[in-house]
């Protein structure tokens, strides 16, 4: 959508997602926020939302970010490869 990542809304928007999405137990991402401790809920956290924050963040500059290496290490230890279609025996 043309988005760059030196813009000064967009990186304040990426440390809003990173400060309240991202789940500080595992490393991923979560659709609601901990009231108790911050950042995502571990119990709401989503893979492929996940997989959307970590592309976009990469994408916005934040390859560096430990929140966002944390995503990649959770999805690396995490993906599926059979997209869920895998046949009972």
């Amino acid at each position: 959508m043309g988005a760059v990542g030196d813009d000064d809304h967009l990186q304040r928007t990426c440390e809003s997602l990173l400060a309240n999405a991202h789940d500080r137990e595992s490393g991923s991402f979560a659709m609601h926020r901990s009231a108790r401790i911050g950042g995502g809920r571990h119990s709401e956290v989503i893979p492929c939302l996940t997989g959307n924050m970590v592309y976009s963040l990469v994408r916005l500059g934040r390859l560096q970010s430990p929140r966002v290496r944390r995503g990649i290490d959770y999805i690396t230890r995490y993906q599926r490869f059979d997209d869920g279609d895998r046949q009972a025996p």
